[in-house]
């Protein structure tokens, strides 16, 4: 039987790697919703709204929801909670740019309320566990050079 320590380690170097290929994954997916000449349908919009909070509530707590509250304590120790600092102050600054540059796409080309939100909060999952994502492989690979 593994320490809680040591569990909490491997457990986060797996987050760090399952945070960007389901970031990959939630990426590849939005190429159906772009170019498309009809509206999504709900399941198409179902699936994307449940992946978005299943990743958002990922990204808040740090995963490990079937692990003891010792070592979920151990793998959101206080980096993880400045990592997670930053990488939300990255997604906010990249959801602003992104309604910004919807704002003026409107201009050109009509918007609507449903397509604006679905990019800006696509954009802030996305940079959000990204910059998350950066931030813990930095931190692992200087604690491993240890």
């Amino acid at each position: 039987m593994q320490s809680d320590d040591a569990l909490a380690e491997r457990l986060i170097k797996r987050r760090a790697n399952a945070l960007f290929a389901l970031s990959l994954v939630f990426v590849v997916t939005q190429g159906s919703f772009i170019g498309r000449h009809s509206a999504p349908g709900v399941l198409h919009i179902s699936a994307w709204v449940i992946m978005a909070v299943v990743l958002l509530a990922f990204f808040a707590t740090g995963g490990g929801w079937t692990r003891s509250k010792a070592v979920r304590a151990l793998m959101n120790d206080e980096s993880t909670c400045l990592h997670r600092a930053r990488a939300t102050t990255v997604a906010f600054y990249n959801m602003m740019a992104s309604g910004v540059v919807i704002y003026g796409l409107g201009m050109i080309k009509p918007v609507s309320g449903g397509e604006a939100a679905h990019l800006i909060m696509t954009v802030g999952i996305v940079s959000a566990l990204m910059a998350f994502w950066g931030l813990e492989r930095a931190a692992l690979r200087t604690s491993d050079a240890r």
